[in-house]
């Protein structure tokens, strides 16, 4: 029977071509598998054997598992490397007809091939369809194996042995969370990460809450490559304790490029990029340098699906400046003619209407325009307010005035509007241009006692400054919150001549 068996694995191997070069594969060749795959095909006289080929690395434990769906097919399952040679077979499993192949541990880096087929191959006679599964189990604890994410390994630290290396690949952005656990002995745990070339960037002797354990948490990596884990013990090679240990390598939930501040995609004037929103990642983050002076245009605009629009934004320090929702066409979000207070690095935050707890979601495109340096910077303690935009604040005999800057060009219709929203104030409003010329006051234009400057022309180009306020300004004995807003009213169509 064992002479009749590796007769038929021999057919099974001269009937399909295994040995490839080890840098491509063929479509020819067979069809590709990824771990976790799960594939369903037919085995027939005609069709009597199928080829999968999937990458492994180095260290890899996989398994494969070949189940009959119906008909009385008999499997036959091997795992093969690139040069030919079976690294393992299985006909029967547990006294059924399914084949299955457990925890093979990969030798090396390469690509590695499935067969599957029936006993007797060709000159078998059942048949039946099938579901395979490739799985990679896990990964063997030794020295200079590759690591993936979410993976965990199990290693020895002891004289013999006094650290154990690992290899993984990150990506740009990626946020890096790794943990080294003593499972048994005295060991006093040492875990670092380190390049290519050796230089090591982050370690850790001592988890923050005690113990021996040791964890490198939420470290950025800046450069996409391949880094170097170094498993050890407190002095390394001249170190005493010893012990068992399990390594886990995972990434935060905000791993990846633009999904934190730390992780933010550069913005210039001009640039526009394309991002999507949805609940696993309801927020992007992007980052641009600006000068003293700068007047800079931020819009987010929908391009599918639900998602609404909300764009903020920060300075390096994280701390709010402007946010808008709804300010631009179509319920979009628009950040207009923003003066940049000081030079420096700025944030652009873009999400949707509720953030984390928000329910809409879809593509969106962002876009940044600036002009350099071409804006008079408004005074400290000034205020900035966009077209559209609206302030809220509260008029006291401590402050009985606020001002406010906004950008404007020469023609524009403004309306600017100041409601009391509590208390007994009665609103005051003054236009005034940067050089302190005052354009237009309004007291009881608005419903009630608010105040409004309603379709005003400006003469130039320049910073305007509004001041709210209370009648009496100084002297007033009014006071209250209250809701400003400043329009910027369409203009009347032409008419046909």
């Amino acid at each position: 029977m064992t002479q009749i068996r590796f007769f038929l694995l021999a057919l099974a191997l001269l009937s399909i071509p295994v040995a490839v070069d080890r840098a491509t594969v063929s479509a020819q060749q067979g069809r590709q598998l990824n771990y976790g795959d799960i594939v369903q095909a037919r085995l027939t006289a005609s069709e009597n054997r199928q080829a999968y080929y999937f990458r492994a690395r180095r260290g890899d434990v996989v398994s494969v598992q070949m189940t009959t769906l119906n008909g009385n097919l008999d499997p036959l399952l091997l795992l093969v490397d690139n040069e030919g040679r079976v690294l393992a077979m299985n006909d029967d499993s547990d006294s059924s007809l399914n084949a299955v192949i457990s925890t093979v541990r990969i030798p090396e880096d390469s690509f590695y091939f499935v067969i599957v087929t029936r006993y007797g191959h060709a000159l078998g006679v059942t048949e039946g369809e099938f579901e395979l599964q490739l799985k990679r189990e896990g990964v063997l604890s030794e020295a200079g194996v590759y690591l993936n994410y979410g993976d965990s390994v199990v290693g020895i630290i002891n004289r013999e042995t006094p650290r154990v290396s690992y290899v993984f690949e990150a990506r740009r952005g990626d946020i890096i969370n790794l943990r080294m656990r003593r499972i048994s002995g005295n060991l006093d745990s040492y875990v670092a990460i380190s390049t290519a070339d050796g230089q090591v960037l982050v370690a850790n002797d001592d988890r923050s809450e005690g113990g021996l354990d040791a964890a490198i948490e939420d470290f950025l990596i800046l450069d996409p490559g391949f880094y170097t884990i170094v498993a050890s013990r407190f002095g390394e090679e001249s170190g005493i304790s010893e012990g068992s240990y399990v390594l886990t390598l995972e990434t935060a939930p905000t791993s990846g490029l633009g999904l934190s501040m730390d992780s933010a995609l550069l913005l210039r004037y001009g640039d526009e990029l394309r991002g999507s929103i949805d609940g696993e990642h309801p927020t992007h983050y992007y980052m641009f340098g600006a000068k003293r002076g700068d007047i800079v245009t931020i819009a987010m605009t929908r391009t599918g699906g639900t998602v609404d629009p909300v764009i903020t934004l920060l300075n390096s320090q994280g701390e709010l400046l402007q946010t808008d929702d709804d300010s631009g066409p179509d319920n979009n979000a628009l950040l207009q003619s923003y003066i940049i207070p000081e030079s420096g690095t700025y944030y652009v935050q873009a999400s949707r209407f509720g953030g984390e707890t928000g329910t809409t979601a879809g593509n969106f495109l962002i876009r940044l325009d600036g002009i350099s340096g071409e804006a008079p910077v408004v005074a400290p303690g000034v205020l900035t307010i966009l077209y559209g935009g609206s302030v809220v604040g509260s008029v006291t005999d401590e402050t009985p005035a606020w001002t406010y800057a906004f950008l404007g060009k020469g023609g524009d219709r403004i309306t600017i509007s100041m409601s009391n929203t509590a208390g007994d104030l009665d609103p005051l409003l003054y236009l005034f241009t940067a050089d302190s010329v005052q354009l237009a006051e309004d007291d009881d234009s608005g419903p009630g006692k608010d105040a409004q400057i309603a379709d005003f022309i400006l003469p130039r180009d320049d910073i305007f400054y509004i001041i709210a306020t209370r009648f009496g300004l100084h002297g007033g004995n009014t006071t209250g919150q209250f809701t400003m807003s400043l329009t910027l009213e369409t203009p009347p169509p032409e008419s046909s001549p």
